[in-house]
This record gives C-alpha cells, structure tokens and sequence, in this order.
C-alpha cells in the first residue's frame, strides 16, 4: 500500500477524521441597494442578480420560497411600497404572478441583457431581455421594462412592466390600479 493511502486508513479506523456533513450553506439573501450614484442598469442587473442567487439556492426546498416582491422590496420608492402595503393589509388577492420574471417557470429562464433605454435627472427606464430556453430551438425572448425613480438615496423601482411592448403588457401599477389601489 502507498504511504498516503496507509496513513489515511489509520486515521480514519483510530477516529481521527469525521465524515460529518459539512453545514448547508446559508441561502442567498437580496443585495444591499447600491450607492445613490450608481447606474440605473447597474442597479436592476444587482437585483436580478440577487433574486437568481436565492431561486438558485432555495428551488429545492419548499419551505423556502422566495417571492419576487421579498427580493425587490428594498429596491422600490415609497410610494411604490405603500400601495402594495395596502393591498396585502385589504386581505384581497393581490397580486399573484412574478413580476420580476413575467414567468412561472423561473428555472427556464435567462437574462440576455440588462440596458438602460432612457434616463433624465429623475426618471429612467432599463430594459431587462430573457430568453425562455425551455422550448428548446423555438426559444423565445420576452422583455421587462424596469422604471425607476431617482430619490436621494439613489434609483429606486416606481414600476414593472412586463411582456414591454406586446398586447400581453401588465404592469406593477396597473395591478395595482385594477385592485382599487
């Protein structure tokens, strides 16, 4: 027998090396919000970012679901979170669909980029591309427009569309707006 192979037998036969699991890794958490000064873009690919780390970390586990408002809530303007605020504390169904991904199946998806189509000193918006990979060669893409609003504390989300440009278009505010808010 070779030198290491003995010396590693011996140890583990006189207990001297464990085979306990290692611990589970901690799941992901969203992203601190970047600094006041960074770009629109830069912003909404952190947050997308995050919210595939925690999928990512937490798909198999059902007691550890994710939802897309916990992953983008500190990245939202005031006005954007006491809307949804007061449609979770009416107790009506709200809104019920992944606004961050316009998708259910999440795992199928992929960001193809993340591109700011228009900015001034307060408003911009920034438009995230995915392709849904799980239809194999008739893959489609679908758009998001992410609209944000510059507060002092740096660009925030005042609103989601998603399916941007298509009769399928829905949007954070406009579910809101439906649901009386």
């Amino acid at each position: 027998m070779k030198l290491a192979y003995r010396l590693a037998l011996s140890a583990v036969l006189a207990g001297g090396v464990s085979f306990a699991a290692a611990p589970a890794a901690p799941v992901p958490t969203v992203a601190p919000v970047p600094a006041a000064d960074t770009a629109p873009d830069v912003v909404v690919r952190g947050l997308y970012e995050s919210y595939f780390a925690i999928l990512n970390a937490t798909h198999d586990d059902p007691n550890m679901g994710t939802d897309w408002l916990t992953a983008s809530t500190p990245y939202m303007t005031p006005e954007l979170l006491a809307r949804i605020a007061k449609m979770e504390a009416s107790g009506e169904p709200g809104i019920d669909v992944d606004m961050l991904m316009a998708a259910q199946d999440w795992s199928s998806l992929k960001v193809d980029s993340v591109t700011t189509t228009a900015s001034d000193a307060t408003t911009a918006t920034v438009r995230v591309t995915f392709t849904d990979t799980i239809v194999g060669a008739d893959a489609h893409t679908t758009n998001s427009d992410v609209k944000l609003a510059k507060l002092a504390e740096g660009w925030r989300i005042a609103d989601i569309v998603t399916a941007a440009g298509t009769p399928d278009e829905y949007s954070i505010t406009k579910a809101l707006t439906d649901l009386g808010l």
